[in-house]
């Protein structure tokens, strides 16, 4: 919660020291955007019995959150706070020949801070950027798995393709981790070091709630 007040001070006091030099020049937009995530864990097998095959199908999850974009000679600096809910459909399959297979649901609930800086041009925007993790939280729904630690990383990597029409802007984002992460999953009273690299995509759109062009 302290991450969430700090993060979302920080935004305020940028945006309202940035506020009074940006009038005449109109560089500063502020908005709310929102959307969906999609993604995958490519899972890389540890101690898992050879008997015992784990697979981790992504569900397709959302965001919401704020921007502000500071835009000044074709360039753009855009900070964001947005809150992801994400789900994945943890299956485990066991036995030999005919497979036994149990469905876990795993929540996994994010709020990051990406910080995407790039180029313009009329309406089109190019950026990259890191971001920030600044809290995870994970929960199960009912199954053989009974416990799950996330290794998520502080800081991971977003690319991607934006476009303003008037108020709204629509985005197109490849999001991706800069390593392996290592997990800890407890099936059945064992726990299994599993690790994964992470690959998605997020679309978004945004309204921009106070104009400056």
């Amino acid at each position: 919660m302290k991450k969430l007040l700090l993060a979302a001070a920080a935004i305020m006091v940028i945006a309202v020291g940035t506020t009074g030099t940006a009038t005449a020049f109109h560089p500063l937009d502020f908005g709310i955007k929102g959307g969906i995530n999609t993604g995958k864990f490519d899972l890389k097998r540890s101690n898992i019995p050879e008997n015992l095959h784990i697979v981790n199908d992504a569900r397709t999850g959302y965001h919401a959150g704020a921007y502000m974009r500071l835009s000044l000679l074709g360039l753009h600096v855009q900070p964001e706070l947005l809150y992801n809910w994400n789900s994945y459909d943890m299956k485990v399959l066991s036995g030999n020949g005919a497979l036994t297979t149990d469905r876990t649901r795993v929540r996994v609930n994010t709020l990051e801070l990406p910080v995407v800086a790039g180029i313009e041009f009329l309406f089109l925007r190019l950026g990259v950027g890191p971001v920030f993790n600044l809290s995870n939280e994970v929960s199960l729904g009912h199954g053989t798995v009974s416990k799950v630690e996330m290794d998520r990383p502080a800081v991971s990597f977003t690319a991607g393709i934006g476009l303003n029409l008037m108020r709204l802007s629509i985005d197109a984002r490849y999001n991706t981790h800069f390593k392996k992460t290592d997990n800890q999953v407890v099936v059945g009273g064992q726990t299994l070091n599993i690790g994964n690299n992470f690959q998605g995509w997020t679309f978004s759109l945004g309204y921009r709630l106070f104009p400056g062009r």
